[in-house]
């Protein structure tokens, strides 16, 4: 089932869910579960019509909306949530699509290479969410005072950024090894 995208536009969304009908049990549900992430401001449902509205902040949401897409299919586990997801991100992929964009892009790929040949195939998409996650572990083990975020907080971006970077790239990039740094 697709979970249908009635309504877009940055900052607000609404979907009809079938599933949410008639149910104020699951509603009250999804209001507890979906609020909980700080980049959602607001859940509104209405169980006759089905619906689930979500107002958010919008630079809060590139950096959760794996987080949250992963939540509506724990929640509504039948639904097909891409479209949802694809406006979430949306707005990092209109960024990228502008000259500088697709030359920082194809600059930070040139990058990621070298690494993976220095490293036998490793590259950033695992060690910047590893590098976090280690991190995290180290403070939650040591519980010694650094300048860094809480645990908890660095395994969620760690999970964060490991969701966005090893998901499917919709954005062509040319394999460019000759590329120069942009000036």
């Amino acid at each position: 089932m697709s979970g249908l995208l009635a309504h877009k536009i940055p900052g607000r969304v609404r979907l009809k869910l079938p599933s949410l009908k008639g149910s104020r049990s699951l509603a009250d549900q999804v209001i507890g579960r979906l609020s909980a992430f700080p980049a959602i401001k607001k859940v509104r449902i209405n169980p006759a019509a089905g619906s689930l509205e979500l107002l958010y902040d919008a630079a809060l949401m590139q950096e959760s909306a794996a987080l949250v897409i992963a939540e509506l299919k724990a929640i509504f586990g039948g639904y097909d949530f891409s479209e949802l997801e694809r406006h979430f991100l949306g707005i990092v992929e209109e960024i990228l699509v502008t000259p500088y964009g697709i030359k920082l892009a194809q600059n930070f790929a040139s990058f990621n290479r070298g690494i993976r040949q220095n490293l036998n195939g490793v590259d950033l998409a695992f060690l910047v969410p590893a590098s976090l996650f280690s991190l995290g572990f180290y403070r939650l083990i040591t519980a010694k005072p650094i300048p860094a975020p809480r645990w908890f907080d660095l395994w969620w971006y760690g999970f964060s950024i490991f969701m966005i970077v090893n998901r499917p790239s919709s954005l062509p990039l040319k394999d460019n090894s000759e590329n120069k740094p942009f000036k």
